[in-house]
């Protein structure tokens, strides 16, 4: 019966939104709200009680997924990175994830599929973090529960909660502030790095390093090996590269510094969870969310 609730609930709503000129947002529609809470790997969007044929029951998953994006860069425009995003607005960007992950993941052969993984190569533009758990007061959102690697190194990664909210995390210490910044992820698959860039008042900062796959679909481990500050309009380069070998040695030789799970990625959207318990939305327009 849920099934049948949300379809009848939600489709009308949702083919408004692509089919209506006059209306062009979906946020009164609450539609992040609603469909986490309907939908699981057990209980799709459309459902099998639909007397609908099958094309017509894609095309509306189809557009159900597109007005969820709409609704997920409406939400996250104006917190400045998250940094100002309250505790409702983290609860419906939540849903909006859990709704895109569950209808729409990832293909699990994106990382080792030579074509899929032109998907996610090059530019993206980080666009909001929070974390993916907000608390045992917040019961009515499906909790996300990473998979469990067989790899030994995953299992000595620091998985303390991170709490960011409009920053990353540097070292796994030290917070470096993203909100209405210029901050981007490169990922070169071809010679399997990542490269996190983040521009400051005075200064920009580049981290980068290489990666390996996990065993779990979509994962990887990154060990960081570069960090240059760059000071503006000077040209002077603070090399600190030197900290991630000091960091390896005292974690007896242990070179990863996390990983990072790609959930649901499309042209437009990269959705990605990693080891500290954070949730992080790029996309590959930099004006595709609000400042």
């Amino acid at each position: 019966m849920r099934t049948r609730i949300f379809t009848n609930a939600i489709s009308g709503s949702v083919l408004a939104v692509i089919f209506s000129d006059d209306i062009v947002s979906t946020s009164a529609l609450g539609l992040g709200k609603v469909l986490s809470r309907f939908s699981s790997p057990g209980n799709t969007i459309i459902g099998t009680e639909s007397p609908f044929p099958t094309l017509f029951n894609d095309n509306r998953k189809t557009s159900q997924v597109e007005a969820a994006k709409i609704e997920l860069l409406q939400t996250i425009s104006s917190t400045k990175n998250g940094k100002e995003s309250s505790l409702e607005t983290q609860k419906q960007v939540l849903s909006l994830v859990d709704f895109l992950e569950t209808q729409a993941p990832a293909s699990p052969t994106l990382l080792t599929d030579p074509t899929e993984s032109m998907k996610i190569d090059g530019l993206w533009y980080l666009q909001y973090t929070q974390p993916s758990d907000l608390g045992p007061e917040v019961d009515d959102i499906p909790t996300w529960k990473p998979a469990t690697s067989s790899l030994d190194v995953v299992s000595k990664l620091d998985t303390r909660q991170a709490n960011n909210q409009g920053t990353v995390s540097f070292l796994g210490t030290v917070a470096v502030d993203t909100s209405d910044r210029l901050t981007t992820q490169t990922i070169d698959i071809a010679q399997s790095r990542v490269t996190n860039f983040v521009e400051q008042n005075l200064f920009t900062v580049e981290v980068a390093g290489s990666y390996e796959l996990d065993t779990v679909p979509n994962r990887v481990i990154v060990s960081f090996d570069k960090c240059d500050i760059t000071i503006k309009n000077t040209g002077f380069v603070l090399d600190l590269s030197f900290l991630f070998d000091l960091r390896s040695f005292l974690k007896g030789g242990l070179k990863a510094g996390g990983w990072l799970e790609t959930t649901y990625i499309d042209d437009d959207i990269r959705i990605g969870r990693g080891n500290r318990g954070s949730l992080f939305v790029l996309t590959r327009d930099k004006g595709a969310v609000s400042p």
